[in-house]
């Protein structure tokens, strides 16, 4: 993922067990008893063990915040914010379902740093304000030089708490250097399908070190 210049694909997510919320998964074959009722195999590494997985059932998408005004992101602040949602407006957008949130966020980027030192966020609080959950894209992943370039963009939350404090969506610049981006739209959609909120047991993993890769397409 180094500099992956015109990449096609969403950079890769990694969960210490692995979920059910993705369309495509990169994963054991030994979590085979797990995924099995919800993903079929569509490619094998007989060398390393992996299997590359879809879903059986496509994932359907609900969607709970459109906006398509573009907005211009010009600072050298360390934090800005693209989306904020706080306690009882938090309440009633998901409506008292569990399953996890799909933010999709189309970014311009006209004028940063090469490359940019920075993450694309999103942090979920419970409702005792403690960190639940905890995404991020490292920009300068994406390329050298994302200068002019437009990026499709997703980040995808586990299973939700029964109670939500904030949802927060922001761009993280690390060196605080000026920039200039266009946001041109903001999307979050609650994900629906079999299983969607199960997960491989922790207690599978004692002696693996817990490592699976899990693509977000």
């Amino acid at each position: 993922m180094n500099y992956r210049e015109g990449s096609p694909l969403n950079p890769m997510n990694v969960d210490e067990c692995m979920p059910m919320y993705n369309d495509y998964q990169y994963a054991l074959d030994i979590e085979k008893p797990y995924y099995s009722p919800y993903y079929e195999e569509i490619m094998r590494d007989t060398v390393w063990h992996r299997v590359l997985l879809k879903r059986k059932e496509p994932i359907s998408r609900k969607i709970l915040i459109c906006q398509t005004d573009k907005r211009l992101l010009k600072t050298s602040d360390e934090f800005t914010n693209l989306l904020d949602i706080k306690d009882s407006a938090l309440s009633e957008l998901k409506k008292g379902s569990l399953n996890p949130l799909e933010t999709e966020i189309e970014l311009k980027f006209e004028k940063v740093p090469k490359p940019f030192n920075a993450f694309l966020v999103l942090s979920i609080n419970d409702g005792n304000a403690n960190q639940y959950d905890y995404r991020r894209i490292p920009l300068n992943w994406l390329g050298a030089n994302l200068n002019k370039k437009t990026l499709h963009l997703k980040l995808t939350s586990c299973t939700l708490p029964s109670k939500l404090s904030s949802l927060v969506i922001y761009i993280w610049n690390i060196e605080k250097q000026p920039y200039k981006i266009h946001c041109n739209q903001l999307k979050i959609c609650q994900l629906n399908g079999k299983g969607i909120n199960f997960r491989v047991p922790e207690t599978f993993y004692p002696l693996m070190g817990k490592t699976n890769g899990i693509i977000q397409l």
